[in-house]
């Protein structure tokens, strides 16, 4: 098992409990401009848009005609332009299937470069949002993004680290997250699963919205009650199991797995089949018995 040094573990402590920030380097910002831009985008994700107004955030999901995955995003907004926060490995082909769906509307849709998220998570976070701060809860526990020029990090970061607020690893973030039980695209999902296998549909997905691109499939899995498979959070005693191990009966395979210092356990995530998909079950996963769990650390 790796050792994790007292820096990362403060980190992930200030997530948990206070606050931290990481510039989202990892994800790339596309603006949406135009008179027709709230309307048009709320038939192109998962979430209504029509009504945000400046300084709105929702978070959301992209999907293709046919229902699976482009990615999860944030989309925050500005007085004059809606500002998608995504995956940067999602990002050019989500600006494509967003032009491709632009016909009559009078909005333009594109890859904002000179732009970085940066982002305060914990539950105290939102005592830093001033007035140019978004919502955008990531870790389950609140949390705020600025969206910044690239020249203006510097100073935002100069500005936090005055306030007391710490900035975290990559490495703090990923205990955090997985102490939370939240999907990470690329990692614990990707355009391969639909919506409700990655499970965000309750935080990312209006079911009272009206039509979108995908909609259709979204709702018949929805009613159709369950999917074959589901994220689920796993707990277990000793060291982390491997990223890419079975759940004995081939039930599933782990897609993020480390040790959390707050519960002195491992946790992970996995990839299930429905009927292991229930809190509190027991599993074996590489020989090793899991415990089903919503959330790791509440």
């Amino acid at each position: 098992m790796a050792i994790l040094d007292d820096s990362t573990i403060l980190q992930a402590k200030a997530l948990r409990e206070r606050a931290g920030f990481m510039v989202l380097d990892k994800h790339a910002i596309i603006a949406v401009r135009g008179p027709d831009r709230l309307e048009w985008l709320s038939g192109m994700i998962t979430q209504e848009c029509k009504s945000m107004r400046p300084g709105d955030s929702r978070y959301a999901a992209a999907v293709h005609e046919k229902g699976k995955l482009f990615g999860d995003l944030f989309v925050h907004a500005n007085a004059d332009e809606l500002l998608v926060v995504a995956p940067s490995a999602t990002a050019a082909d989500l600006v494509d299937h967003f032009e491709k769906h632009i016909i009559m509307e009078d909005c333009e849709v594109a890859l904002a470069s000179a732009l970085r998220a940066l982002t305060v998570q914990g539950p105290e976070a939102s005592r830093h949002k001033g007035a140019t701060a978004f919502s955008a809860d990531r870790l389950g526990r609140g949390g705020i993004d600025f969206v910044c020029d690239v020249s203006e990090l510097d100073a935002k970061r100069a500005e936090l680290e005055s306030a007391g607020v710490m900035e975290v690893s990559e490495r703090a973030w990923e205990i955090a997250r997985v102490e939370a039980g939240i999907a990470r695209f690329g990692v614990d999902f990707s355009t391969d699963n639909y919506v409700q296998e990655a499970n965000i549909t309750d935080r990312a997905v209006s079911f009272n919205k009206g039509c979108y691109v995908g909609q259709e499939v979204v709702c018949r899995l929805q009613m159709r009650g369950h999917v074959r498979r589901q994220l689920v959070a796993l707990v277990l005693d000793g060291e982390p199991v491997e990223v890419g191990a079975t759940l004995d009966g081939d039930a599933g395979v782990v897609t993020s797995s480390l040790w959390s210092p707050a519960l002195e356990k491992s946790v992970a995530l996995a990839m299930v089949k429905w009927s292991v998909a229930q809190e509190s079950k027991k599993v074996t996963v590489a020989g090793r018995e899991a415990a089903v769990v919503s959330r790791p650390v509440q």
